[in-house]
């Protein structure tokens, strides 16, 4: 840390002969600032005690910092901070007594530099070489923590190495239990059966359970190294399928709950014993849970708030994509909006606002009045009388022929109005919608219970979104037919959850097929997916927007055309929800006019949490192999909707 250290550290004895004289007043300055920033119980103790109770830390943290000096400390090597975790060790009893805990034990000698730093910064402020000597007591904090967690830890690190396979094989097998959340079924136990995440997610139960104990481990020794790559890497895992804020913390927590019995046992449970080894063992353990609570506690905490701030960025960046498109819309309105605007005959605004402006209103009536004496000479067969009034209708458009110019253009400007309104009124829907999904993230964030994962048969969630449209399908006379190909497979779900995307991909096939055409929906396995495919003979998908179909708020023209109040929210949030349950949804189209086949898959349930064996078909392919049966025909009765 200091690259001159060797040159000045007998510039440094005099700071220590200085603290040491005056030793009372910094005492004093301590336990001012320990009721400040660690805990405001110090406030509460009676201050003689205090002060009588932190006299011999503060003469084993000088003696330690002497010790540095006069062995000449060198960036990385370390001080002797024996005295002061004997010291701990031994007086945790003595914290007990004053109301502290552990944590705010330890606490109070990490600020030790603190106070020095600012003791001498207000003490002397011009003394040569303070400022080295605050770089040397940032060396002494750093590594005094260290000691501090290795001393704490020990008996915990001990455990974990030598407990190592059960601590992993019981987080493993209580995971994906009503223990933490049913949810955690969703990643396997081992690679055979992993599914397909990206590489900065956690593939398995395994491997979330080892990288969280290794993670643990390297923070009770005092480091941070690969801390935050742990932290991003379980929140975009939780993120990505799915999962709730109040199944990330206990996930973690359930370290504590695991390793607390073992500690015991190891602890303060192998043989008898005095009162007085008794009482030391009891100490340890109070000593190595407190770490451990402290360091577990931590992660799950920080795991959280990334968690959540990912979750926030996400809707906020869906906000701002909106804004910017409504916005850029809008600057292409301005200069024909202006035209709107409305106007005296002196170019002054005119209010109430409309689209023509007084003169313009009167140029109308004129020509009405011309044009009825036009009418009147025709119908009653008198040419000259004819000629006569048409020459009028002439001159007075001549006579005006810049008003009329101008009135032209604001009747041109209405389709710029319908544009405007239609944007407009998108622009809220999706802003509405967006709200309405902000509203439910921080529901379900704040929500103390977890919605219920339940067990059911695949075949009958299909076969309810199927009987919930056939009155609509006779409505519009459709050749409407369901074919089940499986028995009673399960598939693990939140049902209302799923129930909504099975629903409203029936739902759209119908809509957006005309009056008289097909939609046929199918049931059956494969591989290891319970899949639901929906056939349709309808307007189809281009081929040059399908990559954007599962986009926020992209709908193609001819959907539009179809039900213009459409949200274009539907087939986003339904890839999210089947992500969630560890499956999927895609689709099919030759193109516009040739109808689309759209699939829902999800993983079988198996009792261990990974993917259940089956002996079903294989005719949907994968998404990504796009090779699964053709859809319908396109009727040539019914033309699709382009």
């Amino acid at each position: 840390m200091l690259e001159n250290l060797e040159i000045l550290i007998k510039q440094f004895k005099p700071f220590i002969e200085l603290l040491k004289e005056n030793r009372s007043a910094i005492i004093d300055r301590w336990i001012d600032h320990l009721s400040r920033t660690v805990s405001a119980r110090y406030r509460e103790l009676d201050r003689q005690l205090v002060l009588d109770r932190y006299e011999l830390p503060f003469d084993h943290c000088l003696n330690a910092m002497g010790i540095g000096i006069t062995r000449g400390v060198i960036k990385g090597s370390c001080f002797y901070f024996k005295d002061i975790n004997d010291f701990i060790r031994r007086r945790v009893d003595e914290y007990s007594d004053l109301g502290l805990t552990i944590e705010e034990a330890k606490g109070s000698l990490l600020s030790f530099a603190t106070v020095i730093k600012e003791y001498l910064e207000q003490t002397c402020p011009n003394a040569p070489n303070r400022e080295e000597f605050g770089d040397f007591l940032d060396l002494f904090a750093e590594q005094l923590s260290g000691a501090l967690n290795s001393t704490f830890s020990a008996d915990v690190l001990d455990v974990m190495e030598q407990h190592r396979d059960e601590i992993l094989s019981r987080w493993v097998d209580e995971l994906p239990t009503d223990v933490v959340s049913p949810h955690f079924r969703l990643l396997p136990r081992d690679e055979a059966t992993a599914p397909a995440l990206t590489e900065t997610e956690f593939h398995t139960l395994t491997e979330f359970a080892t990288a969280t104990l290794a993670t643990c481990e390297t923070m009770l020794t005092g480091s941070r190294q690969g801390v935050e790559a742990y932290v991003d890497k379980a929140a975009e895992t939780f993120e990505n399928r799915g999962f709730e804020l109040e199944e990330l913390q206990p996930a973690v927590l359930h370290l504590l709950r695991i390793v607390e019995p073992i500690l015991y046992r190891r602890l303060v449970a192998p043989e008898e014993a005095s009162p007085e080894v008794l009482r030391d063992r009891v100490t340890r353990l109070r000593i190595a849970y407190s770490q451990l609570t402290e360091i577990v506690t931590s992660l799950a905490t920080q795991v959280s708030d990334t968690f959540g701030k990912g979750r926030t960025t996400k809707i906020h960046a869906e906000f701002e994509d909106m804004f910017h498109k409504i916005k850029n819309k809008i600057a292409e309105l301005i200069g024909p909006l202006e035209t709107l605007l409305t106007l005296d005959q002196d170019g002054n605004p005119y209010a109430p606002p409309m689209l023509l402006i007084k003169a313009q209103a009167q140029i109308v009536i004129g020509l009405k009045e011309r044009n009825d004496a036009l009418r009147a000479a025709v119908t009653a067969g008198d040419m000259a009388a004819a000629k006569q009034a048409a020459q009028a209708v002439d001159e007075f458009i001549a006579e005006r022929q810049e008003d009329f110019d101008a009135f032209v253009m604001n009747l041109d400007s209405i389709d710029i109005v319908d544009e405007f309104m239609d944007m407009t009124y998108s622009g809220a829907r999706n802003t509405t919608d967006l709200i309405r999904q902000l509203h439910e993230k921080q529901k379900g964030l704040l929500e103390k219970k977890a919605k219920e994962w339940e067990t059911l048969p695949f075949r009958r969630l299909v076969e309810q979104a199927f009987t919930t449209h056939t009155n609509f399908a006779k409505q519009k006379k459709m050749d409407y037919a369901l074919e089940v190909a499986l028995d009673d497979q399960k598939i693990l779900v939140i049902e209302d959850e799923v129930e909504r995307v099975l629903d409203q991909t029936i739902h759209n096939a119908l809509k957006y097929t005309p009056e008289g055409g097909k939609v046929h929906v199918r049931a059956y396995v494969d591989a290891n997916r319970a899949v639901m495919s929906v056939a349709d003979n309808g307007i189809g998908i281009p081929k040059e927007v399908q990559a954007d179909l599962f986009a926020l708020f992209f709908r193609t023209e001819a959907a539009k055309e179809v039900d213009p109040a459409g949200s274009g929210t539907g087939l986003y949030e339904d890839r999210k929800t089947m992500l969630k349950h560890g499956g999927d949804i895609w689709f099919e189209s030759a193109g516009t006019g040739h109808g689309s086949t759209f699939y829902v898959a999800a993983p079988l349930y198996a009792q261990n949490g990974g993917p259940a064996a089956s002996e079903g078909s294989s005719e949907a392919a994968l998404p990504e192999d796009c090779a699964a049966a053709e859809p319908l025909a396109a009727s040539p009765a019914e033309p699709a909707v382009v």
